[in-house]
């Protein structure tokens, strides 16, 4: 398949939209089909792509992930003023915002406290494995409500739909407006960092080394020095799931030579 970069793309796409439409018809959440899907098949299937597929793929999802949260949030400000039978209830709006509030941090919380104990007894010295309390309330903070949450809206029935619908509406612009809005501040209130990447993805640094690479014969005619051009990746402590897909999954799922 790595002689037909645009088949390869095409499989890509088409099989994501196959793992949403499984998902729904056996009523899981296709939309949690469909990040799973991303996940493993950029960790598995990315390596198995020409370059000219990735780039292909890469920028093509880009513009269309783009363009539908534009196109959302366009339908969200158009909704707002002209969806017939708005009804708004005061009493089900604030409700509807204390009920949220509640369920993410009953969310965060606990699903924290698992993870800082697991890092305490099984990871001790990894210094990023806890999260902190500050971390915690900034996750808490961002739970913004939007497109999911006004799209599921719509498959409401019954008398109340409207004013179901018409509350989704406002918490999705109110969430979007003040949550979205103050999270500038709430970062710098919480002291976290921003543009902090962490370990490199090990296919993002081989990319980036063929584009060194590549630009340095371009550009001039002096040998390369791998040493200091070439981007280095960061020792990452090891972890028994890491070393058995290393060991097993990677070779069986990838390949070793790739066309470009």
């Amino acid at each position: 398949m790595q002689h037909f970069p645009f088949i390869e793309t095409s499989l890509i796409i088409l099989q994501a939209y196959a793992s949403y439409l499984v998902a729904n018809s056996i009523q899981l959440s296709g939309i949690v089909a469909l990040l799973f899907y991303g996940i493993v098949t950029k960790h598995y299937a990315y390596e198995n792509m020409s370059q000219t597929s990735r780039e292909t793929t890469q920028n093509m999802l880009r513009v269309l992930s783009q363009l539908a949260e534009n196109f959302i949030f366009i339908y969200l400000g158009v909704a707002w003023f002209t969806k017939e039978n708005q009804r708004f209830e005061g009493f089900f709006v604030l409700f509807t915002f204390a009920i949220i509030l509640v369920a993410r941090f009953f969310s965060v919380a606990p699903l924290a406290l698992f993870i800082n104990l697991y890092a305490k007894f099984f990871d001790p010295n990894s210094p990023h494995a806890k999260i902190p309390l500050h971390h915690q309330l900034m996750i808490w903070w961002a739970g913004l409500r939007g497109a999911i949450a006004f799209a599921l809206s719509f498959e409401v029935s019954g008398v109340e739909k409207d004013a179901v619908q018409s509350t989704i509406l406002v918490v999705c612009a109110v969430t979007v407006i003040a949550f979205g809005g103050s999270t500038p501040f709430a970062l710098n209130y919480f002291q976290i960092e921003t543009g902090v990447s962490g370990e490199p993805d090990d296919n993002v640094v081989e990319d980036l080394n063929e584009n060194i690479e590549m630009d340095h014969a371009f550009n001039t005619n002096d040998p390369l020095d791998v040493t200091t051009a070439r981007v280095q990746t960061q020792t990452v402590p090891d972890h028994w799931f890491l070393n058995f897909d290393r060991k097993y999954l990677k070779p069986l799922f990838g390949r070793k030579t790739r066309v470009e």
